[in-house]
């Protein structure tokens, strides 16, 4: 599995955080998304592991929790002090170090070194990457936080926030079709509650991959949260209302809404959203 990974300019980095790309489940890819992970590794001094998930239709949920998962427990059990060459001489690892030359080294081993490991992703990559963090909580796999730009939650569409604006993007109907696209023929919903099962059987662990954080019984132990959303966009109460599920079941989580984000800021790394993102992840480590 393609992974691409960004290192920050001229210092070690302080955290690992593994992401997921955005594109309704279907579209996009870690060199599209190229620059928006170079900014947030610069911006954050993480180095960001940017991960080529496959892709639906072709592949349906779980396989793209599968590869966020896949891509963590590499960075979390990688040998300690294992270089990867930035010329991608690793087999199936191709390193983009932002700002550096090629042959800077990047140190896996994540936790087991005592350097944070996160997992983050925007839009469909967000839903991706929360539910990788439940799986790694049910795994005991540590995470110092889940980073999540404008995630969907609600395959129905169906908070207010969804239906504010005719014009406002990811419209409800497009979106719920992402969704159907996404997880196949099961017409479970997200309110159900044999809806943990949508995807398939469990893992060989017996670990559940869900579709979207909805479907767990309960978050707590999950990762501590930073989400960012703006106001107007479609997906803000799906958002909102994670915020609030984790905070009754013990979970930190900062909400951040910057004036004007709209959805896909990520895209745009001259926009709020993506500066906010990294300087809350830049805080979850002290300065040297």
């Amino acid at each position: 599995m393609p992974v691409r990974v960004h290192l920050p300019e001229d210092r070690a980095p302080a955290g690992l955080l593994v992401w997921a790309h955005g594109g309704s489940w279907q579209h996009g890819s870690a060199a599209e998304w190229h620059h928006t992970t170079t900014a947030l590794a610069v911006r954050s001094g993480w180095a960001v592991i940017s991960v080529d998930y496959r892709l639906a239709p072709r592949h349906r949920h779980p396989s793209a929790v599968q590869d966020v998962l896949t891509a963590l427990t590499w960075a979390h059990d990688g040998t300690p002090g294992t270089p990867l060459a930035a010329d991608g001489s690793k087999a199936g690892t191709r390193l983009a170090a932002a700002g550096s030359k090629a042959g800077i080294p990047l140190a896996v081993g994540g936790s087991k070194t005592g350097i944070p490991l996160a997992v983050g992703g925007d839009s469909a990559g967000g839903t991706i990457a929360a539910v990788a963090a439940l799986a790694a909580r049910d795994r005991g796999l540590p995470l110092a936080a889940q980073v999540l730009a404008y995630p969907p939650f609600d395959p129905d569409c169906a908070a207010p926030s969804y239906h504010r604006s005719p014009s406002a993007f990811p419209q409800a109907a497009a979106l719920r079709g992402a969704w159907r696209a996404w997880l196949g023929d099961n017409t479970a919903t997200a309110g159900d509650v044999a809806a943990h099962d949508i995807g398939g059987a469990p893992t060989a662990d017996r670990t559940r991959l869900y579709a979207t954080p909805w479907q767990a019984p309960t978050l707590a132990g999950v990762a501590p949260a930073i989400l960012a959303v703006g106001r107007d966009d479609p997906v803000h109460d799906d958002v909102v209302t994670y915020a609030r599920r984790l905070h009754a079941d013990g979970v930190p989580a900062r909400l951040l809404r910057p004036p004007g984000a709209r959805h896909g800021d990520m895209l745009r790394p001259d926009r709020p959203l993506l500066h906010q993102l990294a300087t809350a992840l830049r805080e979850l480590t002290p300065s040297p």
